[in-house]
């Protein structure tokens, strides 16, 4: 009998994604214990791009970062 290959769960992948996808304002507490917000607009295996207040732009090593948190609408 044939097996099927399971593909892994990419929980950190959907999430991230979803977020981008929805367009929601988040939380991104870095392990500096400083906090940054905005709107994901980007990612890969290793950074986050974060637009936040106006022309405010972050590229983000995920490897500092502690959480992300979804925070709703635009405040």
């Amino acid at each position: 009998m044939e097996q099927k290959e399971r593909k892994p769960i990419k929980l950190q992948e959907a999430f991230l994604n979803r977020m981008r996808k929805e367009g929601q304002w988040v939380s991104v507490s870095l392990l500096s214990g400083e906090r940054l917000f905005g709107y994901i607009t980007g990612f890969d295996n290793y950074c986050i791009h974060l637009r936040g207040y106006g022309e405010e732009e972050h590229l983000i090593y995920k490897h500092a970062v502690a959480s992300i948190s979804p925070q709703g609408e635009k405040g």
